[in-house]
C-alpha cells in the first residue's frame, strides 16, 4: 500500500480517535502493527511511513559501467551469440558473472534482441521502437493533450458530461502514438 495512503489513515485514526480494527481492515494488516504505527507515527510523524531503502540502489545491482561494458562487448566482439552462450563467454573470458535473463533485460533496454528471438518478441519490441519515436516526435502534442485533459477535469469549465471527454481524450492520444490509423467519428 501506498506509504502517504497508510498515513493518512493512520493520522486520522490519531486525530479522531476512530476505530483500530477499521484501520486494520483499511491497511490490510493486524491491530498489533497498528498499534506499532500509532506509536512510531506520534514520535516520528511522517517520516516514519516512508521506507528506509528509497532512493537507493539495490546491494545487488549492476553498476552502470558494467551494463556498458557488456552491451558494448555484445555489439562488437560477441555480436551472433545468443543469450546463454553469451552469458558463458561473459563468465569464462571477461570474468563477468551475469545470468542470461540479466543480460535478456540489459540488452531489451538497448532494443537489441537475442538472434534467436520469436516473432512475438520482435513485434513487441518493433510496436515499442514506434511508440518511442512517436513519442519523441510529437512530444509537443502529447504535452497539449495531456494539460487538455487535465482542463477537462476542472470543475471550472462547467463541463458536464467528463466520461465523453475522457473517451475523446484517449482517441487524440491513440492517434498522436500512432496506434490508430484514422479518427474514429462516432465519438
Amino acid at each position: 500500500m501506498n506509504e502517504n495512503a497508510k498515513y493518512n489513515i493512520i493520522k486520522k485514526l490519531v486525530e479522531s480517535n476512530g476505530k483500530k480494527q477499521r484501520a486494520a481492515v483499511q491497511i490490510n494488516c493486524t491491530v498489533r502493527h497498528i498499534n506499532r504505527m500509532i506509536k512510531g507515527y506520534k514520535k516520528h510523524g511522517k517520516a516514519f511511513f516512508i521506507h528506509g531503502n528509497r532512493g537507493r540502489k539495490p546491494v545487488h545491482a549492476l553498476d552502470d559501467s558494467t551494463k556498458h561494458t557488456i552491451v558494448d562487448l555484445y555489439r562488437t566482439k560477441y555480436k551472433d551469440t545468443n543469450l546463454t552462450h553469451f552469458s558463458e563467454l561473459l563468465e569464462e573470458f571477461e570474468g563477468i558473472k551475469v545470468s542470461s535473463n540479466t543480460i535478456r533485460s540489459i540488452l531489451l533496454q538497448e532494443f537489441i534482441l537475442s538472434p534467436k528471438a520469436k516473432r512475438t518478441s520482435k513485434e513487441a519490441l518493433h510496436t515499442k521502437l514506434k511508440i518511442c519515436k512517436n513519442l519523441q516526435s510529437q512530444k509537443s502534442k502529447l504535452e497539449l493533450f495531456k494539460v487538455l485533459f487535465l482542463l477537462s477535469k476542472m470543475p471550472i469549465l462547467g463541463v458536464r458530461d467528463v466520461p465523453t471527454l475522457e473517451k475523446c481524450f484517449r482517441w487524440m492520444l491513440l492517434f498522436t502514438l500512432g496506434l490508430v490509423e484514422k479518427k474514429v467519428s462516432s465519438i
